[in-house]
């Protein structure tokens, strides 16, 4: 198959004619197209190819495939890509310059290092990354994005507010005059980037935001997911569990593609706030018992898997550990139970073992110990523990041979009454919340060594 074979290198030939062309898995590497004149590549193949410091200038390749083609290096000035179809493409250290995108079809591509500028794009672009890039001076009129995620870009003098621009990510983003619909606005997921940095229009005018107004308009035009996000986005975390419950269950309850695309945004927006420590541990974790406590309804077999994953993904960012230094900090006035089994008949020899093996985990978190004994159970000896959330919270992350210990992390649902007790603790300010993070941050728990469990400790259970 030629995919398997070493890629074969072309050598242009301005005379030949390129168009409606099998030029695929070909390598094209040091070519300068403005030395020739103008070539065209019209419905031409490039499937799988490969282009390596490549100077474009004056080509055209409306109706071309580029699917699993990769561009290192290369320049685009004054192109027409017409309405070809890219589909699977990375872009690395490329720059567009001038070019024309007259309906162009872009999914699932990446761009990295990359530079667009002065041009304007209408293209049906979707499910496409841009990290490390700069937009500079382009408008996007009629064009339609959507999930879009932009990393550590720079979007400078950038016109969004003309096209259909849904459920974007914006993480680390720099933003100088860039121009967004407000019908969109709130279905963007952002993290170390300000709401406020965007220039929103309503019809060409710009206005202000009201999050109260946008929430009832939201709400009575069941637009669910930017009902959530707009809570998330300004922070309003002891709001979002009630809210969550009764959104999900409502939509559930209503099965249909459009509620379908609702869950799925809401379930994708909490795990975006969660690997990007916003979300606090309190908030996640009464999110994740309102999802795991939902009974799908009957759905058909993908759509039972989709939904499927993303509880166990939710739930996997628990168990391995997949979270920052904030949500840590804001563990650490909850409660959780820790249940650990001693191989020993001795009681006073299993406390003893419990007790030094918890106050490590303390000393680790910076913590005064604190745990207290609710249950014991023989067999040999098991004894459950009520300690700080954040000493639960650090088990992936400072525990040796963690994965061979530690048979589960889960919530309450499910223990007696008497173990599942809270003991309350007063709520902290953000103020405290920071500094907790500092602590947090500068106790630099990754890079110190783990932790050695006592051999006689055979099993670790927690409950959150």
């Amino acid at each position: 198959m030629k995919f398997l074979s070493k890629m074969e290198n072309i050598v242009i030939n301005e005379n030949d004619d390129y168009t409606c062309r099998n030029l695929s898995y070909i390598k094209f590497k040091d070519i300068d197209f403005s030395i020739y004149k103008p070539i065209s590549f019209f419905r031409s193949d490039f499937r799988g190819s490969r282009f390596e410091n490549i100077k474009f200038q004056n080509n055209y390749f409306d109706r071309a495939d580029f699917i699993g083609s990769t561009f290192i290096n290369c320049q685009f000035i004054n192109v027409n890509f017409g309405a070809c179809e890219m589909k699977s493409c990375f872009f690395v250290d490329s720059v567009f310059e001038h070019c024309v995108f007259d309906n162009t079809s872009i999914q699932e591509s990446s761009f990295q290092k990359c530079i667009l500028k002065k041009q304007h794009i209408l293209v049906n672009m979707k499910n496409c990354e841009m990290k490390f890039s700069q937009i500079h001076d382009c408008t996007f009129e009629r064009s339609t994005t959507e999930k879009i995620e932009f990393e550590s870009c720079l979007l400078e003098n950038v016109d969004f507010a003309t096209m259909h621009a849904e459920c974007h990510k914006f993480i680390d983003c720099e933003l100088n005059n860039v121009k967004l619909g407000i019908s969109y606005v709130f279905s963007y997921l952002l993290c170390n980037t300000s709401i406020k940095d965007f220039q929103v229009l309503y019809r060409g005018k710009e206005v202000s935001l009201n999050s109260q107004e946008e929430a009832m308009k939201f709400l009575e035009e069941s637009r669910t997911y930017e009902l959530i996000n707009i809570f998330f986005i300004y922070r309003g975390f002891d709001k979002i569990p009630q809210l969550l419950d009764k959104i999900l269950k409502y939509l559930y309850n209503n099965y249909n593609p459009a509620s379908k695309a609702e869950i799925t945004n809401i379930l994708e927006a909490l795990v975006f706030y969660t690997i990007h420590d916003i979300i606090t541990y309190e908030c996640f974790i009464d999110c994740l018992k309102c999802i795991n406590s939902i009974v799908l309804p009957k759905l058909n077999l993908e759509d039972e898997l989709l939904f499927i994953g993303y509880k166990e993904k939710l739930n996997h960012i628990i168990s391995d550990g997949l979270y920052g230094k904030n949500f840590i900090a804001s563990s650490c006035n909850q409660k959780a139970l820790i249940i650990l089994h001693i191989e020993t008949e001795n009681y006073d020899e299993a406390l003893k073992i419990s007790n030094d093996f918890l106050e490590k985990l303390y000393q680790k978190c910076n913590l005064s110990t604190s745990q207290e004994l609710v249950e014991s159970r023989k067999g040999s000896w098991i004894l459950t523990f009520s300690v700080s959330a954040m000493i639960v919270v650090m088990l992936p992350r400072i525990v040796k041979s963690y994965y061979n210990l530690i048979s589960e992390i889960q919530l309450k649902k499910g223990f007696k009454k008497k173990i599942i007790k809270k003991i309350e603790s007063p709520k902290i300010s953000i103020n405290e919340m920071d500094q907790l993070a500092d602590i947090v941050e500068k106790l630099q728990i990754l890079e110190q060594p783990e932790i050695d469990v006592p051999k006689q400790i055979s099993d670790i259970k927690a409950s959150l």
